[in-house]
């Protein structure tokens, strides 16, 4: 990619930002008009907008996969009422509850674990991740509770 939104070629960046002229098939007028009714003041405004937005991706504003806004909007949206194989996992478990939650409700560690993993679909590599240790411990730790060594509350 680019360090500037001037320098990628493809965009129609530079003819909206005023910087080279527009392509006859690219219409500047409608997102323009959104910043100002004067084209100059349009431009340095439309400008300055995008300048605000470099180096910072929306994707990493998803929520599972399919979802962007803000925490109130997603705790807004209905839960599915069967469980949809063909729905990929990171979809069907949008509104589960951080694994800070998880852990906090827990009586033991063990007991975070196996309830974030089993019930709440999160995968071994981001409980390690929290948890401060190795994926292969979580999965020795899950392992334990499968052999029923933990109780469940």
């Amino acid at each position: 990619m680019v360090e500037k939104a001037r320098e990628w070629k493809w965009s129609s960046y530079r003819a909206t930002a005023g910087l080279d002229e527009a392509p006859s098939f690219l219409t500047t007028d409608w997102i323009l008009g959104q910043f100002a009714d004067e084209k100059g003041k349009a431009q340095r405004l439309y400008r300055r907008f995008v300048a605000k937005w470099v180096g910072r991706s929306p994707w990493e504003d998803f929520k599972g996969q399919i979802y962007l806004g803000s925490e109130r909007f997603i705790a807004s949206i209905p839960k599915p009422k069967a469980r949809l194989s063909e729905v990929p996992r990171r979809q069907r478990l949008l509104n589960r509850p951080s694994l800070k939650k998880i852990f906090a409700e827990s009586k033991t560690r063990d007991e975070g674990i196996f309830n974030a993993y089993r019930d709440y679909g999160y995968t071994m590599k981001e409980i390690a991740e929290h948890l401060g240790v190795h994926y292969a411990t979580v999965s020795r730790r899950l392992r334990r509770a499968e052999q029923g060594r933990i109780t469940r509350s």
